[in-house]
């Protein structure tokens, strides 16, 4: 970025932002907890909110513990409980006009940041006193699976797992209860992903856990977005593996304060999932029409359904050629030709799955060619799983997955040594002034 000319800061991306931020704001009064009121306060080069949180603190304190060395899960926890920070009021904070423009912020994207930050103080429950006590119990079977494998040191990455797993909650609730909000939430996140472009375009190893800690924020949060096959096929895949844990943060429309503490709960399964390994890339799933042709005898039951026995297996939704192995119903042995039910899948744009509905006829034995293509493609990548090192790597927090505070702050200070004059962003505070001489007393 190349700035000289000082009028450019007379655009100002965010104008719009307040009026649609006290729209947003009247419209969240319904679904928001009574005398919870705040107004953004503008400063500084990024978005933020501040507060106690109920349960997110509870992270914030066993991350902080994780750093020492302890005997046990209980001394830890122990330590965690008293080093629970105090209640505070919570605060949204959006950045300034020079910064906006620096960061190259279109209003959509603008409000989509501001309206993610008030989210976390409606849907984490901002301003309230942590409730260690409560969660103390739902935490401790997580981490003493992380003490069985002697890797409780991964708990020093906690902060980023929770943070992820609270923006995937918060931006379906937010998007399902206000759907006002949802192309702008789609807007800032489209804007994030510009910001990680270089990270997805490299595919060493040592890139793996952004790419991993990305496609985890990106399949849970399902604004379909055109990146995922951008990805490394090992982070999609590993994805795909534990996504029956990501799932349980799909909340729309359910209570907000019994939901509040599933980002803490599951940002630790998956933790510990990940480090106890074992994973494998899942199978195939959804369902599609396929032709295939094979020997078999004798009866049998499979999946399918169908005349003879086979089954069928194809890709997408509707019609399409594939094949698939089975037994199915059926008398007699020889070979044929013939249809079968089959399954095949379709991806979704964000990496989900969706199911697709086809018949095909099929008799006897039959071979899937796009599973046995894909099948040999994981060998040749070694099950297209990341490794082990660098799955330890994501789990200690090596992994970056930019939110709209931190690809804010990272737009910023990449545009500042871009320039050729100083700009000055101001944090928005009244300076404070000492009425007493420190050196009177």
């Amino acid at each position: 970025m190349s700035v000289s000319n000082d009028k450019l800061y007379n655009y100002d991306p965010m104008a719009p932002g307040s009026g649609a931020f006290k729209s947003l704001m009247r419209e969240a009064a319904i679904i928001m907890r009574e005398g919870i009121t705040f107004t953004p306060h503008r400063g500084g080069m990024t978005f933020a909110v501040s507060g106690s949180f109920p349960y997110l603190g509870v992270a914030s304190a066993i991350a902080e513990a994780s750093r020492y060395g302890w005997r046990s899960v209980d001394e830890m926890l122990a330590y965690a409980g008293s080093s629970v920070k105090p209640k505070t009021e919570s605060a949204v904070f959006y950045p300034t006009q020079e910064a906006c423009v620096m960061a190259n912020l279109d209003p959509r994207a603008g409000i989509g940041g501001l309206a993610h930050e008030a989210g976390h103080v409606i849907y984490d429950m901002a301003g309230e006193e942590v409730r260690w006590a409560e969660m103390l119990p739902r935490v401790k079977p997580l981490i003493e699976r992380l003490e069985k494998l002697g890797k409780l040191n991964t708990l020093s990455g906690l902060h980023q797992w929770v943070n992820v797993c609270a923006d995937i909650r918060l931006e379906r609730m937010l998007g399902h209860d206000l759907p006002n909000t949802a192309p702008r939430l789609k807007a800032i996140q489209s804007w994030v992903h510009e910001m990680e472009k270089s990270m997805r375009d490299d595919k060493s190893e040592n890139s793996l856990p952004s790419h991993i800690m990305c496609a985890v924020r990106d399949y849970g949060k399902g604004w379909g977005n055109p990146v995922w096959n951008e990805y490394s096929e090992e982070a999609r895949n590993l994805v795909g593996a534990v996504k029956h844990i990501i799932e349980k943060l799909w909340t729309e429309g359910q209570d907000i304060e019994k939901t509040a503490p599933l980002p803490v709960l599951v940002a630790l399964e998956l933790i510990a999932t990940l480090a106890e390994g074992g994973l494998t890339p899942p199978p195939e799933d959804g369902q599609g029409e396929g032709e295939g042709e094979g020997e078999g005898e004798g009866k049998g039951k499979g999946e399918g359904e169908g005349e003879g026995e086979g089954e069928g297996e194809g890709e997408g939704k509707g019609k399409g050629e594939g094949e698939g192995e089975g037994e199915g119903k059926g008398k007699g042995e020889g070979e044929g030709e013939g249809e079968g039910k089959g399954k095949g899948g379709e991806e979704g744009g964000n990496g989900e799955v969706r199911k697709g509905k086809g018949k095909g006829k099929g008799k006897g034995e039959v071979s899937d060619k796009k599973a046995d293509d894909d099948d040999d493609e994981a060998s040749a990548n070694g099950g297209s799983m990341p490794s082990d090192q660098a799955i330890d790597r994501t789990l200690r927090g090596y992994g970056k997955a930019l939110d709209p505070s931190s690809a804010m702050e990272e737009a910023v200070r990449k545009a500042q040594g871009g320039v050729d004059h100083q700009v000055w962003i101001d944090h928005g505070f009244d300076p404070v002034v000492s009425k007493t001489n420190p050196l009177d007393r």
